[in-house]
């Protein structure tokens, strides 16, 4: 649809997961999907993608309080949308361990 109507696809990393019923983020679809969603977006340094982690498992729907698990293709995503019941500890948190600069 977002193809047909020109709009770009914000690519959810864990509803993607638990759609197919995987078990890593480290699975190749979940990066063949992020790049097939960037090829929707005019620019790739606009592109928007979007996480969450599940509650008591992996593949549970339900958003944890925290992002404990990111897919190493996030790294490539220039805006990264946090889904996450501790909101701004969520993101404190992702900003002190997972961002790391070299």
């Amino acid at each position: 649809m977002c193809v047909r109507t020109a709009l770009p696809i914000v690519f959810d990393a864990h509803h993607h997961v638990c759609h197919e019923g995987l078990s890593s983020y480290e699975h190749e679809s979940v990066a063949e999907m992020f790049y097939a969603a960037r090829e929707t977006w005019e620019n790739s340094e606009w592109q928007l993608v979007h996480i969450s982690n599940g509650e008591e498992a992996f593949n549970d729907r339900k958003h944890s309080d925290f992002i404990i698990a990111m897919p190493s293709v996030y790294r490539e995503a220039p805006w990264i949308e946090i889904e996450a019941k501790a909101k701004e500890q969520a993101i404190a948190r992702l900003q002190a361990e997972w961002l790391v600069t070299d």
